[in-house]
Formats: structure tokens, sequence, C-alpha cells
């Protein structure tokens, strides 16, 4: 409302995989993240998205942006 933009970006790196698990969608069963031994496909949303608040932990590329949004919301006086 205020006219006042931002952008926050989260990044996932890993590798594409043949295809494996039905959650999620779109890439999700084909993209196996660094670290890991399951796909997105293969994992829960809470596994994916889901964020350890105190240590401001996220996996997804989604759930890594928003831990960013509210890290700058909670700084941000008014």
């Amino acid at each position: 409302p205020d006219g006042h933009t931002e952008l926050f970006e989260g990044r996932v790196f890993g590798e594409i995989v043949t295809p494996r698990g039905t959650a999620g969608f779109g890439y999700d069963p084909l993209f196996l993240p660094d670290g890991f031994t399951r796909t997105f496909g293969e994992m829960s949303a809470e596994e994916k998205h889901g964020v350890d608040w105190l240590s401001g932990a996220a996996l997804s590329h989604r759930a890594r942006a928003f831990v960013l949004l509210a890290a700058a919301c909670l700084r941000r006086p008014g």
C-alpha cells in the first residue's frame, strides 16, 4: 500500500534425477536436493517447506525466501 517493494530470493542446489515420488507438483519428483537421498516428490510438505525458526533453516526455495522476508519484517520499524 505504501509503494515499498522488496525482493527475497531462496535457492536450493541439487540435481535432476529420474522421477521418484508423487508428492508436490511440477519438478518435485525430478529434483534431488544436495545432501539428501530423497527427491522433493518423496518428501512430505512439512519436510520440504518446514522452517526451524530457532536456526532459520529451511529446505525449499520458497521457505528460504520466506525466512528472509520474516527476518526483514521483524527488523523493519513500524
